[in-house]
């Protein structure tokens, strides 16, 4: 990774905006796309590189508190989708709503017990996930690790770390053996809804790390469309998160892309591009970009306001292995940083005088 970084704004990038204040910007992140810079990423094709000139300087420094030593994450980064993933993403405009939202996806992630969850995905799956039952609704709950012969892959293992994703099955055709669907999640493992759509052997439409070529291609060709490599068919629809700030809730929808929107059109005519309107869709995630008001906070308290059960998981990722881990390696990055700070302010005033 290059020793200092500055980011300069790619103008290539068209970025959708799905909601922004001055606190809060969501945005559709479209196809090809990563998150944040990375080896091969530094000068451009991130999102950090897009909002360059929408986001505070402070924003765009790094913010630390990962171990991924060959990636340079933004503070106003605090979630991430694959670069062959579109939908929304969150951005940071401040460092109290880097905090305030940073808290919020880490307790998403740790939902397995929860009655529903944060984020919901469309996809299109080749085969149905329910197999013969021609179940709606299919809860997933193997874990998921690193793939015993592939150390590229992720898969559902047995020593693997808690994973869980309800799938909905909203049109089904036989003609292209093509299931429409979202995902649910409970749980944040890497990749989890390609591994348990291919654990089910119903694996996400191109995507060329857990759906077969055997099955890939006859897809491409049924709809007699080529489709990029890379471009799983998986799009991040649904994403409700409090307000840093404000005392709402906020929903936040990303219309289907338009290689989604055609297949969709195509192989379902009759089937409006909403996912909202689709059957078997609850009705929870029918809400605009504001839901309900919030629980009001006492005054100096509503930066790390989150919900009892998000509050809940948090406490138990803050005492869990893995949360200390965390804690762990932020401690040493912060550190490292306190200590190049000094050594560049020693440096300058000697060159100063």
């Amino acid at each position: 990774m290059p020793t200092k970084l500055v980011l300069k704004r790619d103008h290539s990038i068209c970025l959708e905006t799905l909601y922004e204040d001055g606190e809060v910007l969501a945005v559709a992140k479209p196809f090809g796309v990563l998150a944040h810079p990375s080896p091969g990423y530094w000068e451009k094709g991130t999102i950090a590189h897009a909002v360059v000139d929408t986001v505070p300087a402070e924003m765009l420094e790094e913010r630390g508190n990962h171990n991924e030593y060959d990636s340079f994450i933004p503070r106003c980064i605090v979630h991430r989708l694959d670069a062959g993933t579109t939908g929304v993403m969150v951005v940071a405009k401040s460092v109290a709503s880097e905090k305030h939202l940073a808290q919020q996806f880490r307790a998403a992630d740790l939902m397995y017990q929860a009655p529903k969850g944060k984020k919901l995905y469309v996809s299109l799956l080749l085969g149905n996930p329910a197999g013969t039952q021609h179940n709606r609704d299919i809860t997933v709950t193997e874990s998921i690790g690193r793939h015993p012969k592939n150390g590229r892959l992720w898969a559902v293992v047995p020593d693997g770390k808690p994973a869980k994703t309800l799938i909905r099955v909203h049109a089904f055709s036989k003609k292209h053996a093509l299931s429409l669907v979202t995902a649910e999640l409970f749980t944040g493992r890497t990749h989890q809804i390609r591994v348990h759509c291919s654990h089910l052997e119903a694996p996400v439409a191109n995507d060329s790390l857990y759906a077969p070529a055997a099955k890939n291609k006859p897809f491409q060709q049924s709809l007699g469309r080529a489709l990029p490599k890379g471009r799983q068919l998986l799009h991040a629809w649904a994403l409700d998160l409090e307000h840093p700030r404000q005392q709402r809730s906020l929903s936040l929808r990303a219309p289907l892309p338009a290689d989604m929107a055609g297949i969709v059109e195509k192989v379902w005519p009759g089937l409006a591009l909403d996912p909202a309107s689709w059957p078997g869709m609850p009705a929870r995630w029918q809400s605009d970009v504001f839901g309900a008001p919030l629980k009001v906070a006492a005054p100096g308290e509503l930066e790390t306001e989150l919900t009892e059960l998000e509050r809940r998981w948090l406490e138990w990722w803050e005492s869990s292995e893995e949360g200390r881990q965390w804690a762990h390696e932020r401690d040493l990055w912060e550190e490292e940083q306190r200590k190049r700070r000094r050594k560049d302010a020693i440096g300058f005033g000697v060159q100063k005088g």
